[in-house]
């Protein structure tokens, strides 16, 4: 009930309400104590506007409208949307006297609603639009003007779209146009994407109302005529720099002052830490120099590499280095010469700096120099490192290819050996050194290595099993500066401790922690060397774990302390924790891919390599995987596995093997394929074989890339040939299909009957391959179950020649067929679908011909599969596949046809359920009398009707039309 002085307020509004109730600080007290409270005050306003437009005079507009300023902007939602309805109601009953409160409204609504909650910002936008209507368009665009400067982009967006809207619906006269064009610029050099994509619409809609000229040339003016290299978007800056790289290859010495004046610039942008930008700076860079805008001398006269080097971000430094390495490994002798004594003395004296990654970069410089110009340049700079550096820096050199100081001459002798055979192998180098030149540049493994154990201390490993944080990555930390102080030489005495405290870190909740773990990890193995194994106590599983993380970042340095490891000891010792990782139900496929990749990459550069026959079980098993990117990845493996391990290992471990990798190992080692050299392991990962011709040409030049002895490579060049052929003639005599052994009952026993379509398993697919196997001649069977489709084309058209001759023993093996003709509707490849569909009406024709009637285990094989696939999204296939099952349909039992079809209305996509409802159609058009009794399900076609897509509930409508035109409304 109300009380008195209720009723009493609201019959005279005017009177009763109080402007202090509205700014009231409590937002919902009981209007019994405070008459009207701030939440339930624009209730009031808003039921008053809607229930009388004279209510609203000019002195009511005095008298409220000033008080939305406060309310719009209160920091409580729910009162701020009830302050914008009551403001929206405002606008609309009053007249444009209410617009000389327009602007301080529009300021408070800019400030605080149009980053709230969607609603909110709606209604926000719905008010300055009213605004606008009331003629306070000055207030509106001055307001606008200050949004679009806010540093908060969600709040820019709804602005620029208010703008739009009120461009759209009040046009240039109301609007004008001078006004917006003055805030374009701004917002196109925004750095959000969606305000410059706001911003395009805004531009659009002003070309709309006057014209796209005048729009061209204000606009134009105001915009900036250059993209700068420190730009705050890192697109555009990344465009900048790639667009200063192809100036330098086009204009060449012409742009050669213009690189000078930038060079400062873009060695300073090189502290960006995004991947994009660093790509992009050294690209610029290296294109620079190699274009002949910049030498030796213009970089170090212009004193820009000696700041770039001295500055304190170290990423700059390192990589100013790197190019410095670069410029100095594509200089000719005679500019090294002439520049050399400004560069040694600023190479060693990063030397001593405290990055490892810069040290590295100065090494680096060092050998190229010593490479070009010998050592000489570097004695007295020499003299000043210590022993350690000294050594490193020599042992650089001489990988390098260049000379060391103080050493003898080298001497090369080359020899070239032939076998008993006759067939030619690479030339054998014999270098022999003096004693003095091996103790110079023994490399590291000559230095002592460093005992550690006192260094590992309680308080660190405490510290690894650390509540906080901050005191585990302190832990980690010491541990990489224990390395460092070893000069990353140390002993495996004492270390057990330590690698178990390093194990617990894997299995951090801080991926951080867990990225620098592994950091850490690869450098202990890599400063223990080859005694890491038996240390270590087999931690190499627990960092093959963590190639199951979702994260790139976490597999990459995953793969990264693989590399470390690797350095240390041999891939042989890592086999054993590789196998188990890959058969590890817990990995991702990701990180199955990225490990035979890997793998892939380690294989290629061995030449002879026996224990990894142990991979090619694993490997053959990833051949059935889920995920088209592992089996590809372990295809390109297998394909290193075969050449690396000999093919005597493969012949004794080849009944291991199963599955589509048996295909590709038997084509490496049957006649006609042995012969391959197995030199290119980028190609197998597509393709299974090579050709004879070439096979005859890597005979001829009897040298493998690794400069091995090829394997079982013959010299005679007609020998293959006549190798394939006897073989192919052998093949060619057998039957196509091999039914001797069949018995199709027990396989038709185990299908399962389901009209629902599923997606063969792996299991499924190995048990069709062996199948294959089993009754169908090599050559078909390598070419149904090879990758490359074109290969798959070929068996098919094998397949589709011998119909007509071979229909008895095709229908004792049909079930087989169906379920591999199955598998292809399955896949993407549409030149492969549209051959399979091309001689499925022949296969259907010819069982027609023989009178020859699906059994029930043939039709659960292959009708639901083609049921699902009706709905292709390419119309040739859909067509093709319509025209199969109207044939299955008339060959075949209508009554039994029919449950797969209405199966498919139940389907997930909407092609298909179009295309059952359609063949239903076509089944009550021309056999409407035999299906009478399966009517009762046609409530499933009618409840389509109500669905939203709408050329389905076209169909469905259809279909319901043709029913009752044959039989009627009963």
């Amino acid at each position: 009930m109300k009380t008195n002085l209720q009723e009493n307020r609201e019959k005279d509004f005017v009177q009763i309400f109080k402007p202090g109730q509205v700014s009231h600080f409590t937002w919902d007290w009981p209007s019994e104590l405070l008459g009207f409270s701030i939440f339930a005050a624009p209730d009031l306003i808003r039921s008053r506007c809607g229930s009388a437009f004279g209510f609203w005079t000019y002195p009511c507009c005095v008298f409220t409208g000033h008080l939305f300023r406060k309310t719009v902007a209160d920091s409580n939602a729910p009162v701020q949307e009830k302050a914008l309805d009551a403001l929206i109601a405002f606008l609309k009953a009053a007249d444009s006297d209410a617009s000389r409160y327009g602007k301080e409204v529009c300021d408070a609504i800019a400030a605080k609603c149009l980053t709230g909650r969607p609603k909110t910002v709606q209604k926000a936008q719905e008010a300055f639009l009213l605004w606008v209507e009331l003629e306070a368009v000055d207030a509106f665009l001055d307001t606008l003007e200050k949004a679009i400067k806010n540093k908060v982009a969600k709040a820019v967006v709804p602005a620029v779209d208010v703008m739009f809207q009120a461009l759209s619906d009040f046009g240039s006269k109301i609007i004008p146009p001078k006004r917006i064009l003055k805030m374009l610029p701004e917002l196109f050099d925004h750095q959000d994407q969606n305000v410059r994509a706001s911003a395009k619409g805004v531009t659009l809609e002003l070309c709309r109302w006057i014209g796209k000229d005048p729009v061209k040339s204000i606009l134009f003016e105001k915009m900036r005529d250059t993209m700068l290299i420190t730009d705050v978007n890192l697109a555009v800056a990344v465009e900048a720099i790639q667009a200063i790289g192809n100036l330098a290859r086009g204009l060449r010495t012409h742009f050669s002052a213009s690189s000078r004046f930038m060079l400062p610039v873009l060695l300073e942008k090189l502290k960006e830490k995004k991947p994009t930008v660093a790509e992009a700076l050294t690209q610029t860079l290296q294109a620079m120099y190699k274009a002949g805008c910049l030498n030796l001398v213009d970089i170090i006269e212009g004193k820009n590499v000696k700041t770039a080097v001295k500055n304190k971000v170290p990423l700059v430094r390192s990589l100013t280095l790197n190019w410095l390495t670069f410029c100095l490994e594509t200089s000719n002798k005679a500019l090294i010469l002439k520049a050399h004594k400004e560069y040694v003395p600023l190479c060693m004296e990063c030397l001593n700096d405290g990055t490892p990654d810069v040290r590295d970069a100065a090494f680096s410089a060092l050998a190229a120099i010593a490479k070009s110009v010998g050592m000489r340049p570097l004695e007295k700079s020499l003299e000043k490192l210590d022993d350690v550096r000294r050594k490193k820096l020599s042992e650089m050199i001489a990988s390098s290819g260049g000379e060391l100081a103080g050493t003898s001459s080298v001497t090369v002798q080359s020899s070239v050996g032939s076998t008993t055979t006759g067939g030619t192998v690479a030339p054998k180098r014999v270098v022999k050194t003096s004693v003095s030149t091996s103790n110079s540049a023994g490399g590291l493994d000559s230095l002592p290595r460093e005992d550690i154990s006192s260094k590992i201390t309680p308080n660190l490993l405490k510290g690894f099993e650390s509540p906080d944080w901050k005191m585990r990555l302190e832990s980690i930390e010491a541990v990489n500066k224990i390395l460092e102080e070893a000069n990353k030489r140390i002993q495996p005495t004492g270390t057990g401790e330590l690698f178990g405290g390093l194990r617990g870190r894997l299995l951090d909740s801080n991926k951080n922690l867990v990225m620098q773990t592994l950091t850490t990890i690869g450098g202990v193995a890599s400063a223990m060397g080859p005694t890491v194994e038996k240390a270590s106590k087999g931690i190499l599983s627990d960092v093959l774990k963590c190639l199951g993380d979702n994260k790139k970042h976490m597999r990459e340095c995953t793969l990264a302390a693989l590399d470390m490891w690797l350095g240390a000891v041999h891939l042989d010792k890592m086999i054993p924790y590789i196998i188990i990782a890959l058969t590890d139900g817990k990995m991702g496929a990701e990180g199955r891919k990225d490990l035979f990749d890997w793998l892939t990459k380690q294989l290629a550069g061995l030449s002879d390599f026996v224990d990894a026959i142990h991979l090619l079980k694993p490997a053959s098993t990833a051949m059935t995987d889920k995920s088209a990117d592992v089996r590809k990845a372990a295809e390109g493996c297998i394909s290193e596995i075969l050449r690396v391990s000999g093919q005597e290992t493969i012949e004794k471990n080849i009944k291991d093997i199963q599955g589509p990798a048996l295909a590709l190992v038997l084509e490496k080692v049957r006649p006609g394929y042995v012969q391959e050299p197995f030199e290119s392991s980028k190609a197998m990962a597509g393709s299974l074989s090579k050709g004879v011709s070439k096979v005859s040409k890597s005979t001829s030049n009897g040298i493998s890339k690794q400069g091995n002895r090829s394997r079982a490579l013959p010299t005679k060049g007609s020998r293959p040939d006549q190798i394939t052929s006897a073989h192919d003639i052998a093949i060619q005599s057998q039957s196509l299909l091999n039914t001797k052994d069949s018995n199709k009952d027990d396989r038709e026993r185990l299908v399962v009957r389901r009209i629902k379509f599923e997606e063969l398993r792996a299991e499924q697919i190995q048990d069709l391959e062996n199948d294959m196997m089993k009754f169908f001649r090599e050559d078909l069977q390598k070419r149904l179950l090879s990758p490359d489709f074109k290969k798959q084309v070929d068996g098919l058209d094998i397949l589709q020649k011998a119909l007509p001759s071979l229909s008895k023993e095709i229908i004792e093996v049909l079930d087989i067929l169906l379920r591999w003709f199955v598998l292809q509707l399955c896949k993407s490849n549409t030149t492969c679908l549209l051959k399979v569909l091309e001689v499925l009406p022949e296969l259907f024709n010819t069982l027609k011909d023989e009178e020859y009637c699906l059994t029930e285990a043939e039709a659960a094989i292959f009708l639901p599969c083609l049921a699902e696939k009706l709905g292709h999204n390419i119309e040739k296939v859909r067509e093709k596949m319509r025209e199969l099952m109207k044939q299955i349909i008339q060959a075949y039992s209508v009554a039994k046809t029919f449950p797969y079809i209405l199966e498919g209305l139940r389907s997930k996509n909407n092609r298909t359920r179009i295309e059952c409802t359609d063949l239903i159609g076509y089944l009550l058009e021309t056999c409407g009398t035999e299906i009478n009794g399966l009517l009762k399900h046609l409530n499933m076609v009618a409840s389509l009707t109500a669905e939203r897509d709408g050329e389905l509930r076209k169909a469905a409508l259809n279909t319901m039309a043709t029913g009752y035109k044959i039989l009627g409304r009963e």
